[in-house]
């Protein structure tokens, strides 16, 4: 479903989704700004690749592996829950309705935390209050991801983003 999401499955989350490295032994992954859940649904299908081809690490059993997706914006959540629950990897996957500032994991740390973040700061906005806030980045920095992610991951993790060439 792409019909309510701030902003719709395009070009970039799709790059990110396919070219983000995937490792045998993940089994936790984080998608911030989830929107329809695109990337996420992505990291769910390749890990049960990896998982199901019996590649994955000895100490991760086949098929153990958990996605969680964030995301602020209510109806683009609702959406992405909608699209989660279509999947073939439903019971794997989990959307918090919240925005990234006010998720909080604990002691949780992730294989992979993954985002095709908001990417302008000082352009012009879109008129519409939900698309401006998915394209600008006011409401979720750089800095703030990649804060998370160096408190948040394991120590193989990564952080996987698409920026433009300028940032």
């Amino acid at each position: 479903v792409n019909e309510k999401s701030a902003m719709k499955v395009n070009t970039d989350g799709v790059i990110l989704g396919a070219a983000m490295t995937i490792l045998p032994g993940d089994r936790n992954v984080l998608d911030v700004g989830t929107g329809t859940g695109t990337i996420a649904l992505m990291a769910a299908q390749r890990l049960s690749v990896l998982h199901d081809a019996g590649t994955a690490a000895d100490d991760v059993e086949t098929g153990q592996f958990s996605v969680t997706a964030v995301e602020m914006d209510r109806a683009s959540a609702e959406e992405a829950a909608i699209n989660f629950y279509a999947s073939l990897w439903a019971d794997k996957m989990h959307i918090c309705n919240t925005a990234f500032q006010e998720y909080t994991v604990g002691e949780e740390c992730f294989d992979l935390i993954c985002s095709n973040p908001p990417y302008f700061e000082a352009s012009l906005k879109a008129p519409d209050y939900r698309r401006s806030h998915a394209r600008h980045s006011d409401m979720l920095s750089y800095r703030e991801l990649i804060d998370f992610s160096a408190g948040h991951l394991t120590e193989t993790g990564r952080l996987s983003m698409i920026l433009p060439a300028e940032q």
